[in-house]
């Protein structure tokens, strides 16, 4: 083990230390247990940065070799099982996630800081793209929620970030379909204080300007 603080596991990394919970496994039998379970959806897996990770959990003492094996003509692969102090960091770390909000940085949430910058039609045009998008993902994720639960029988808990996920875009959903028609009416750049230059200029399809440097910020941000 590294004599230096490990970081803590992130998401593909306690991917990893659940399935070792099960049983030992090598490499190819993680990457293919965690897209039979649709677990790819909420944690990014390439090959590559799997073979990183058990790097990263073998150095820091989490996970360790315990055989290997051949299969045929099949190159040998190593099977890897958790360790206790594995064990310990797993649920350690699975309580942080779980109770502390982290703050997520998203191309989106940047987008909507410098929307203001876009014409009045460009604007609504690609939030209501987004707002189609949005749709058809949520049509998306009940189609595999439905399949998990009546042909696959898994219990609720074992596809509820699905759930999570449906819940949040169609939150979603709804206030981008409201701004869009906000910058559409320009009832977004109402203010309560003194008269200000529009940051919107022009109706949809005709006569749209750019924003004015001091006008930038006039747009309301809600979370």
């Amino acid at each position: 083990m590294s004599n230096a603080d490990p970081r803590p596991p992130g998401p593909l990394s306690m991917a990893v230390l659940a399935l070792l919970h099960e049983e030992a496994m090598h490499p190819y039998q993680i990457s293919f247990t965690m897209r039979q379970r649709h677990w790819d959806w909420c944690i990014k897996l390439k090959f590559g940065s799997l073979y990183h990770t058990v790097e990263t959990l073998i150095r820091d003492g989490l996970i360790e070799p315990v055989e290997t094996e051949r299969e045929g003509r099949r190159p040998e692969r190593t099977v890897y099982a958790v360790t206790d102090l594995g064990r310990q960091a797993f649920l350690a770390r699975l309580g942080e996630m779980v109770s502390i909000p982290e703050r997520q940085y998203t191309d989106f949430e940047a987008g909507l800081k410098f929307i203001a910058h876009l014409e009045r039609d460009t604007a609504v045009r690609h939030l209501r793209e987004r707002v189609t998008a949005l749709e058809l993902e949520v049509d998306h994720l009940e189609g595999v929620t439905r399949m998990l639960q009546d042909v696959k029988r898994l219990r609720r808990l074992s596809r509820i970030e699905l759930e999570h996920a449906q819940e949040l875009y169609r939150t979603d959903l709804g206030w981008h379909g409201k701004l869009a028609a906000g910058i559409e009416s320009g009832a977004v750049e109402r203010t309560d204080g003194p008269p200000a230059p529009s940051a919107f200029r022009g109706g949809v399809g005709g006569g749209a300007h750019r924003i004015s440097p001091s006008s930038r910020d006039k747009l309301p941000m809600r979370r």
